[in-house]
């Protein structure tokens, strides 16, 4: 009898949870995941200007070390956490949303490891799915080299609805996965790396409302690309080409290489 009692009292929560889970998911048609190595943060921040142009009210949440909420009228407003982030946070998104009636919610991918990455998906239920790229990084996490990146990011590839992803190496591979689960995909070129996360919003706000022809490409964000800093040492002025956040050589190579030949003059 205890321990009937006991696994009650465990499984019986998690029941509860996972049933107003589907609710707050209901009560929020769209859903977008956009995850990857580099461009999450930009992706997100240019799908929910996108949506809330062409008129849906839309909730977003960005990750990493200052996490924020982009409200439906456009305001940021910083999330304060109590201790390490958690993929829960998921949870609390749906719950906002469905408390301001949105019609869409667009968050970025917080998880690492291949268990967080499926839990996130469970959470989420994504309409739509977007990983912008599988460039190598965590691989204490996410697995060794590029393919270790590939396999744990296709854990986040929903069963139905639509699939993006940037038109680099092992693309071919995630449209397969994506198609076996009943995915649509669509494989985003872009001209350069810098402009891949306007591509790819393009495509996935196009996939959800076709946007009048007259009002054209929203302009890239300013935080999107490389930044030269400039300073004075013993005299002598010296230019550092910021590629902090590109922490991975591919990209910072990729970065580098996109720069115009005079401004690669140090």
């Amino acid at each position: 009898m205890i321990y009937w009692v006991c696994l009650c009292l465990v499984v019986l929560p998690l029941v509860v949870e996972r049933v107003l889970t589907e609710r707050l998911r209901r009560r929020v048609p769209v859903r977008i995941h956009v995850h990857g190595t580099r461009g999450k943060s930009s992706t997100v921040r240019l799908l929910a200007r996108m949506l809330s142009e062409r008129g849906l009210t839309v909730l977003a949440k960005t990750t990493g070390d200052a996490p924020e909420y982009i409200l439906p009228d456009g305001r940021v407003e910083p999330i304060r956490r109590i201790g390490p982030p958690r993929i829960l946070e998921h949870v609390a998104l749906l719950r906002r949303a469905a408390r301001l009636g949105a019609d869409a919610v667009v968050a970025e991918g917080m998880a690492l490891g291949p268990e967080t990455v499926w839990h996130s998906e469970d959470i989420l239920r994504a309409t739509h799915a977007v990983v912008t790229n599988t460039r190598p990084d965590h691989a204490e996490t996410m697995g060794e080299g590029r393919r270790g990146v590939l396999r744990t990011l296709s854990l986040m590839i929903p069963k139905r609805g639509a699939f993006f992803t940037g038109d680099e190496e092992g693309a071919p591979e995630l449209a397969e996965i994506a198609a076996a689960r009943g995915c649509a995909t669509t494989v985003v070129a872009a001209p350069t790396s810098r402009r891949q996360p306007l591509r790819l919003a393009v495509s996935v706000a196009e996939r959800i409302i076709p946007a009048d022809p007259a009002i054209g490409l929203p302009d890239l964000p300013d935080d999107t690309g490389p930044v030269w800093q400039t300073f004075v040492h013993r005299g002598r002025s010296v230019r550092l080409l910021d590629l902090f956040s590109a922490n991975d050589v591919e990209t910072s190579a990729a970065l580098w290489s996109e720069l115009p030949p005079d401004r690669r003059r140090l």
